[in-house]
């Protein structure tokens, strides 16, 4: 599934002026003939202005220049910004999907005091944790 792709459409049968309209498009195969289909919907006006919300807010995170991640639940990776893959020096491949603590292995205390925190609905500020880069440096993050 492709979202909120920009291509230049004519405004009506009897005006072909060119215009930019956004589609969201599908490809699929036919189940009789095994043909590709393309299925392009138009977006709303409303949906695309959502959608570079979305995408500038994104583009904030993963180009902030301090290191930043997602965790799951459990303490697994979900998420982390291209300065924290600088820093550490791992592929997102080889980061995300991998619990936390293989990163800081020697904060497991530290670490599991935080979950207690955060999942006690507490605020946590200004607290290093130190992670271990991918070349065995140890590198204090917040």
């Amino acid at each position: 599934r492709a979202r909120s792709i920009e291509i230049l459409t004519l405004a009506d049968a009897d005006n072909g002026f060119p215009i930019k309209k956004h589609f969201d498009w599908v490809i699929t195969r036919s189940r009789e003939d095994n043909k590709v289909l393309l299925w392009g919907d138009p977006c709303h006006t409303k949906d695309v202005e959502q959608r570079a919300q979305d995408a500038e807010l994104v583009d904030f995170f993963d180009n902030a220049p301090i290191a930043l991640h997602w965790l799951s639940g459990e303490g697994i990776v979900l998420w982390a910004n291209k300065r924290e893959m600088e820093v550490l020096g791992y592929t997102p491949e080889e980061y995300i999907g991998q619990p936390i603590m293989n990163f800081c292995p020697d904060e497991e205390e530290l670490v599991l005091e935080i979950f207690k925190q955060l999942g006690s609905g507490n605020t946590i500020k200004d607290v290093p944790v130190r992670f271990r880069t991918k070349d065995g440096r140890i590198v204090p993050l917040l």
